[in-house]
């Protein structure tokens, strides 16, 4: 008899915005470098320098290999401060974005859970948890991200119920 089991991971998010629009960057002291999703990258386009040629490889943790359509960079606002800072754009299945070493070194970054808080360089912004499940044996990721531009009041997001698909949705009224 074989059981399929459901592991439940924690993962630590920051709010940030580009060009208006909300994203949610996974924190991640495991990633080497910064990745755009192509979906959030599209959104925002105007807002960041031109998209250069990269022949880089990128896997993910379930070795399964990224497609990478080139490097960018954007500036970032966070609560209280701006950083620019390149980025990966990649086809990320789940992820609106991810903060990696590149990033949280290279602004001095500072993470206390406890509080719930990264100091990025003397600035402090709200750092949240939200809870991934994995389903074993398979390693697929089932995430709820979300981006969210405030000029059009439109939401593009993943959902945990359909983790493939992509709503565009306009906020509830009243």
């Amino acid at each position: 008899m074989i059981l399929k089991m459901s592991v439940v991971e924690p993962c630590w998010y920051i709010q940030g915005k580009i060009s208006g629009v909300g994203v949610e960057f996974l924190v991640d002291s495991g990633a080497t470098t910064n990745i755009l999703s192509n979906e959030v990258y599209q959104t925002v386009i105007g807002s960041m320098s031109e998209l250069q040629p990269a022949d880089i490889k990128l896997f993910g943790v379930n070795e399964n290999e990224i497609f990478v359509r080139g490097i960018a960079n954007a500036t970032i606002k966070f609560e209280q401060c701006k950083c620019e800072v390149p980025f990966l754009i990649a086809d990320l299945d789940n992820l609106c974005g991810v903060l990696g070493m590149e990033f949280l070194s290279s602004q001095n970054c500072m993470i206390n859970f406890d509080e719930g808080i990264v100091k990025i360089g003397q600035y402090k912004t709200k750092l949240h948890k939200q809870f991934q499940m994995k389903d074993q044996p398979s390693g697929r990721t089932v995430c709820n991200q979300s981006i969210h531009n405030e000029s059009s009041g439109q939401s593009l997001g993943h959902h945990a119920n359909d983790p493939d698909g992509i709503a565009l949705t306009s906020p509830k009224s009243g």
